[in-house]
């Protein structure tokens, strides 16, 4: 609400702020594709539906792709999807990914995101981490501890990655600075990929 009179001026711009925090309303399903070229590098971005139904569908479309940016929300370790948690449900579908011979030799980028929702949500006695992840054994208000409960559950899900390295980052909702520095390093990656494939 502090924002109001300017989101309603007339001659209103968005900021990179009021940017990150649209949300999307509509349940991705099926494949969508935007291309955007950085340098003078085209990149295609595929954003892919995340529903067990869905992903039948296009998991062996990507047998040749790059890189993987896998967002695991923290901050919904609470909230619920049809069939699951949705905490489960995105590790399950991370194991499914990083395991599958279809992605062998990609890099995967694991964004932990919503990191400043989770502290929020921790910070509050109302939902502790426990009452969702029984397996959980670490302080209830530690935001650190927390966080590294989720990322060593996502470490353990990985069998074998032979041909692709696992980066994995923490991210808050709207830090653009962080997001600046996560694609940074996205793009330094496929630059090498690409230049390693015509050595």
């Amino acid at each position: 609400m502090r924002h109001l009179d300017r989101i309603s001026d007339k001659n209103y711009v968005p900021t990179d702020q009021d940017l990150m925090h649209i949300s999307p309303v509509v349940q991705t399903l099926g494949i969508s594709r935007s291309v955007f070229t950085v340098g003078n590098i085209p990149y295609s971005v595929y954003d892919v539906g995340g529903s067990r139904s869905e992903r039948r569908k296009w998991i062996h479309e990507f047998e040749d792709v790059d890189i993987v940016l896998f967002q695991a929300p923290v901050g919904a370790y609470d909230e619920r999807l049809r069939e699951d948690k949705y905490s489960v449900q995105s590790l399950n579908l991370f194991e499914s990914l990083v395991n599958s011979r279809w992605f062998s030799n990609t890099t995967f980028f694991v964004n932990f995101t919503k990191r400043d929702l989770f502290e929020q949500k921790v910070n509050s006695s109302h939902v502790p981490i426990s009452d969702f992840h029984p397996e959980y054994q670490g302080d209830p208000g530690d935001v650190k501890a927390g966080v590294q409960f989720f990322i060593d559950e996502f470490q353990t899900r990985v069998e074998e990655h032979p041909g692709g390295s696992i980066h994995m980052t923490v991210l808050d909702t709207t830090d653009t600075a962080q997001a600046t520095l996560l694609l940074q390093r996205v793009v330094q990656v496929a630059e090498a990929k690409r230049k390693s494939a015509f050595i």
